[in-house]
C-alpha cells in the first residue's frame, strides 16, 4: 500500500488539514503532524472514532415510521342552473390527499415488555 501523508488524505477526502488534525487529535491521536504519514490502522480508527460520534454505530432503532401519501381528484357538480337555461351541469375538480402513517416495532422489543407486564401481574 503506498504511503499517504496526512495532507495527501485530506486532499483525497476533501477537508482542511486543520480539520483533519483536529479529528484525528480527538480520536487519540495527538502526535501527527500535516506531514507525517498516516496508516491504514489509524485511517479505519479515525472513521470509528467519527462513526461513534455522530451515532452511526449505535443501536438500531426499535421501531421505523413509515410515511405514504397519495394524491387523486375527484369531480364534485357544481349548481345546476336555473330553469330554462340550456346549459350543460358544470363540475369541480378536487385534489384528494390521502396520508397513511404506519409505525413498525420489533419483535424482541414487544416480546421483553410482554414478559415485563407478566412478571407485574405475578407481583
Amino acid at each position: 500500500m503506498p504511503e499517504v501523508t496526512v495532507r495527501q488524505y485530506a486532499d483525497v477526502i476533501g477537508i482542511p488539514v486543520d480539520k483533519l488534525l483536529l479529528q484525528l487529535q480527538q480520536a487519540g491521536m495527538s502526535d501527527k503532524s500535516a506531514e507525517d504519514v498516516i496508516s491504514d490502522n489509524e485511517k479505519s480508527e479515525l472513521l470509528g472514532y467519527l462513526r461513534r460520534k455522530r451515532g452511526k454505530d449505535g443501536p438500531e432503532p426499535n421501531r421505523i415510521t413509515m410515511r405514504r401519501k397519495s394524491v387523486s381528484e375527484i369531480k364534485v357538480p357544481v349548481g345546476t342552473p336555473g330553469p330554462g337555461h340550456r346549459a350543460k351541469p358544470r363540475s369541480k375538480t378536487i385534489n384528494v390527499e390521502f396520508r397513511k402513517r404506519r409505525t413498525y416495532i420489533k419483535r424482541g422489543v414487544l416480546e421483553e415488555k410482554a414478559a415485563a407486564r407478566a412478571e407485574e401481574k405475578k407481583a
